[in-house]
Formats: structure tokens, C-alpha cells, sequence
């Protein structure tokens, strides 16, 4: 199971339906927003300064230069985007399927902040801080299951699955105590598509559909209905998780290079990427040209055209022929990533074997995409890098990205 997630490398086909006390799903008062917020604790980190971070957000990328080496290597940036880039912005946590019904929960560990996500008894998706509000252990386990109310194991602290605290043993005698003021604190969700998102801010945040409405034209008008999730594969790589994200928005610039089986499927010339607030679309069409036969990859996996939906900080969408993928990249450290991949196939299109080679030909990028980010990584580290160029026509993409990066960074 993911560490900072919540679901695990297996297909979730099993769901406990026992009523669950120590291990249960956990939702918030929403009232308490207004009172007893987790969010009055001070940040430890210091705001950095705009000098410290060397680099022109405003400077176009035909004369801009990347960012300097130390956002990739240093922990003080890591931790400033732990407390900034996180938890202001809309990160994928799940799937739509986990919490299909009354009762169902997922649970799990997300940058420091443990969370649930549930459905209530009432059918209404709810998150909220998997903390206590008596001690603060968690009332519920990592994982996912199904129940009626969710009970600490500490002290049996109950609650509601609509987050009201229901019920709080042996506490005669205390003074100055309201109920409804100790519900459990509760986290902003919605959801894209078959995706959950959450939003630690303590601010109401843009509505996730508004901020992304293109990106959902453009996915419909490829067809979600028939996709279903097959499976989950996660790859621990060895660089900072910007690094990835680089590689994953540089315009195709490393595809012909690097997957050479997969370029040789595509039309690299008319690679396209378009721009939007928190959020890029690449794209590009199959080649005319008759692939070669030593190619390990295959054109009935990449289909016709290929979309690469990217949503600031740090999930991907890749919709090509009968197939999905989403890439949810997971900072570990600074210079450690682990990348959830969810496949989705038209299982009405697609039978075992056609899954299990295209799974196959996904794996090996995986792998050279990996291999490829170690070595940037090393390279970062050096004595003798500081800073790069972009290819102005190929990596705009990427420099959307820093910009987005270094206003996050900088307040």
C-alpha cells in the first residue's frame, strides 16, 4: 500500500463489510471550520524571499533559464512545497469506485497529514483529518473497508460518518465542552471524472471543475464511459519529484531520444502543447508512416491520437487508443519519488492478452523514464551545474510549471 496514498499496488475487489470500531472510515464537522480549525498552528517554515529563490518568473522562456539546481536538491525548498505547494492545491487521492456506496472509506497518509475519505450514511463523499480530537491517534487505519461510525481505538471517541462526534466515554465532570464543536476537522474534496482530490488550504479553493474545464472537454471527447481501472503499478525513482514532472512536460523534447519504440508510433512534428491556469494539454496523432518491425511497442496501444493531460503540482493524465493511465507523483524526500501509475482499458475493446502487452510496453518507458531521472538528479548534485536553458518551441510547458512553482514558493 502507498505510504502518502491510499490505495495499494492490488485491484480493489475486496471490501471488508464487517462494522468496523477500531478500524473505521472518519468525516468532519464542517461547522468546525469556523471554531476549532487544525489550520491555527503556524507553518515552521520561513517565507522565502524572492532573491533566495534566483529566478525570473517574468523573463520569457526564449531567454529564460531553468530554475538553479538548488530547488531539486535542497530540504528547505522540499519542505516549503510541503507546506505550500500541497496544501493549496487540488492533489489526486483516489478513485470515484473506492466510495461507490453508503458506508465505504479509504484512508491514508498524504504529505505529513494523515486523511479519509468516505461516503456518509447519507451518500455524500466526505474528508476529513484522520486525528482525533481527543489525543489525536487516528480513528481509523490505513486502507480501505466499509462502515456505520468510526471509533477511536485510544479512548472510543466515536463519531458520526458525517464527522459530528457522537459519542465520548467517561468525561464527567468537564467543563466547558460542546459536542458539536469536537467533530472531526474537516478536508475539501471533490471530484474530476472517476477521481477524488483534495485540498488542504485553509481557504475555500476554485472549484476543481471550473479549473480544469478544457482538460474535461477534451478527455470526453475521447471517450471515458467503458474504461475500467485494471490495475496500479508504482516505481520508486531516485530524484526530486520535480525533476519527473519536467520530464513528463518538456514537449515530447525526450521522446524520439529515450522511447525511441514509442516515437516511432508517433507524429513528433506536430507536437502540440497547450497552456491553461493550473493545468497543460500535449498532444499528438499517430505517424503515417509504416512502423518498423523492430519496434517493441505496438500502434493498436497508442491508437489514432494521444492526449497527455497534466494538472499542477503533480498528477497526469494520459488517454491514448482504448487505454488510460494516470501518473500521481509522490515526493518522499528530495531527491526520492515514487509514482503511482492507474490503468484504465475499454474492457469492451480490450481482451487479457492485449492488457498484459500493453502493460508490458508501459513498463518499459517506466523504466527508462526512471533511469533518465536518476541521472538528471545526479547531475543537479554536481559541483559544476547550476542552471539550463529551455528549447523555446519544445518546454514551455515545463516553464508554465516553474512559474506556477515559484509563486507557490515565494508567498
Amino acid at each position: 500500500m502507498l505510504n502518502q496514498f491510499v490505495y495499494s499496488s492490488k485491484q480493489f475487489s475486496k471490501i471488508s463489510t464487517k462494522r468496523n470500531h477500531c478500524v473505521s472510515p472518519v468525516d468532519s464537522l464542517r461547522r468546525c471550520l469556523s471554531t476549532m480549525t487544525p489550520y491555527a498552528k503556524e507553518s515552521s517554515q520561513e517565507t522565502l524571499s524572492l532573491d533566495h529563490l534566483r529566478w525570473d518568473p517574468s523573463a520569457p522562456v526564449e531567454t529564460a533559464r531553468l530554475p538553479p539546481s538548488f530547488w531539486y536538491t535542497d530540504p528547505k525548498i522540499f519542505q516549503k512545497e510541503m507546506d505550500t505547494v500541497f496544501k493549496r492545491n487540488w492533489v489526486h487521492v483516489g478513485r470515484v469506485d473506492q466510495v461507490a456506496s453508503p458506508g465505504q472509506y479509504f484512508a491514508g497518509t498524504l504529505f505529513g497529514d494523515r486523511f479519509i475519505v468516505a461516503r456518509d450514511l447519507k451518500g455524500k463523499l466526505q474528508s476529513f483529518h484522520n486525528v482525533c480530537r481527543h489525543h489525536a491517534a487516528h480513528v481509523v487505519e490505513e486502507g480501505e473497508g466499509q462502515t456505520q461510525e468510526f471509533r477511536c481505538c485510544y479512548h472510543g471517541w466515536t463519531y458520526e460518518m458525517d464527522g459530528r462526534l457522537r459519542l465520548a466515554p467517561q468525561i464527567k465532570g468537564i467543563q466547558d465542552f460542546k459536542s458539536r464543536d469536537f467533530g472531526l476537522f474537516p478536508i475539501h474534496v471533490e471530484t474530476f471524472g472517476p477521481w477524488i482530490f483534495l485540498n488542504f488550504s485553509r481557504q475555500t479553493p476554485e472549484p476543481l471543475g471550473t479549473q480544469l474545464s478544457q482538460l474535461g472537454i477534451e478527455l470526453e471527447n475521447l471517450g471515458m464511459t467503458n474504461l475500467k481501472f485494471i490495475k496500479q503499478v508504482e516505481y520508486e525513482v531516485d530524484c526530486n519529484w520535480k525533476v519527473y514532472v519536467d520530464n513528463y512536460l518538456d514537449g515530447g523534447y525526450h521522446v524520439a531520444s529515450l522511447h525511441k519504440d514509442l516515437g516511432g508510433l508517433l507524429d513528433l512534428k506536430n507536437y502540440k502543447t497547450t497552456l491553461y491556469e493550473k493545468y497543460s494539454i500535449q498532444s499528438c496523432s499517430k505517424s503515417d508512416a509504416e512502423p518498423s518491425t523492430d519496434l517493441k511497442d505496438f500502434p493498436e496501444r497508442v491508437g489514432s491520437n494521444v492526449v497527455y493531460g497534466w494538472v499542477y503540482p503533480n498528477f497526469m493524465i494520459n488517454r491514448y487508443g482504448h487505454i488510460m493511465d494516470t501518473n500521481t507523483v509522490i515526493p518522499i524526500s528530495q531527491n526520492k519519488t515514487k509514482v503511482a501509475f492507474d490503468y484504465w482499458f475499454d474492457t469492451n475493446q480490450c481482451d487479457e492478452n492485449f492488457v498484459e502487452k500493453s502493460l508490458k510496453s508501459s513498463h518499459q518507458i517506466q523504466l527508462e523514464d526512471a533511469d533518465i531521472c536518476a541521472s538528471v538528479q545526479k547531475g543537479l548534485g554536481s559541483s559544476v551545474y547550476n542552471t539550463g536553458r529551455y528549447a523555446p518551441t519544445m518546454e514551455h510547458g515545463e516553464h508554465h510549471f516553474h512559474q506556477l512553482l515559484y509563486k507557490d514558493l515565494s508567498t
